[in-house]
């Protein structure tokens, strides 16, 4: 069920260019990202064996779709992962926490 979701959100990242356009003068710097925001709010979620893979897995599918430029997010992906868990030593990861952590991993 997981992965199917994963499936869903690169589907979305796809799909969403297509129907609000971003040219190289109007960038918007809030571009929501699917993947990213299933993977920080699935993050506690389910144990860390399987949500490392399942980072890794995300980051070669959307390098491969996306980016081309082979492991960018994956190593990217896994830093987010290291951020969140050095957050949830310090404090408790809640919804709002959460959301906020997303819109600086966005515009990181």
């Amino acid at each position: 069920m997981i992965y199917i979701f994963l499936i869903i959100c690169l589907i979305f990242d796809y799909i969403y260019p297509l129907f609000i356009p971003s040219f190289f003068n109007n960038l918007n710097l809030f571009y929501p990202m699917f993947t990213l925001t299933y993977l920080v709010f699935l993050y506690k979620k389910i144990n860390n064996k399987k949500y490392y893979k399942l980072i890794i897995i995300s980051g070669i599918l959307y390098d491969l779709l996306f980016s081309y430029l082979l492991l960018f997010h994956t190593v990217l992906f896994v830093f987010y992962y290291k951020i969140l868990k050095k957050l949830d030593k310090f404090i408790e990861l809640n919804i709002f926490i959460k959301i906020i952590i997303l819109i600086l991993f966005i515009l990181i």
